[in-house]
């Protein structure tokens, strides 16, 4: 029982540790709920260059984690996908944006 409750009141504390991440997070959607295409692709840009910027500290990080793991492998299994989805994300993001007409099932359908 004892550890039952230790393990709650971590559990508690991570929580709350969370809940200014998650009200900035909030702020930051109400702020700019609708992001234009333009400013999405800026932030993927960005993101591409930390990445590109901090690749040799992602290396080190993950080798430490992984006892020692290759550093080409690591560009393979982690920095080319993550840089791969963020030039594929950018390349088809207007596509994804363009309004879509959207049909109601039957179900749904008025009497």
């Amino acid at each position: 029982m004892v550890a039952d409750v230790a393990y709650l009141q971590q559990n508690q504390q991570q929580i709350e540790a969370l809940e200014p991440l998650l009200a900035a997070q909030r702020a930051a959607y109400r702020a700019n709920p609708m992001p234009s295409a333009e400013q999405r692709r800026a932030w993927l840009k960005a993101l591409r260059e930390l990445i590109l910027g901090e690749k040799q500290a992602l290396i080190e990080a993950v080798s430490r984690d992984f006892s020692n793991r290759a550093a080409e492998e690591t560009l393979l299994a982690e920095i080319m996908p993550s840089l791969h989805g963020i030039d594929y994300a950018s390349k088809r993001l207007g596509r994804w944006m363009k309004p879509s007409r959207r049909s109601v099932g039957l179900a749904f359908q008025p009497a």
